[in-house]
């Protein structure tokens, strides 16, 4: 009688455990770090008005001003 005491009591700590665990494990927890794409430079065709990635003659370009001169994602 006491094991069958002895395992239930250990059962319901592990099903307990788990709704601790699980909601954190969920998060991820996972850091990017921000990178810069140097094959996306900030357009500097002269009276362009795009927004946004574009291209002219086969080259691509970020129509938003960057602070390094190329496109960061934002």
């Amino acid at each position: 009688m006491r094991s069958k005491r002895l395992f239930a009591a250990a059962v319901a700590i592990a099903l307990a455990s788990t709704l601790f665990v699980m909601p954190v494990s969920a998060h991820g927890h996972h850091r990017q770090a921000q990178t810069v794409d140097t094959s996306c430079p900030v357009c500097t065709v002269e009276g362009c008005t795009e927004t946004g990635r574009h291209s002219h003659d086969g080259n691509y370009y970020c129509g938003y001003d960057h602070a390094d001169g190329y496109c960061d994602g934002s």
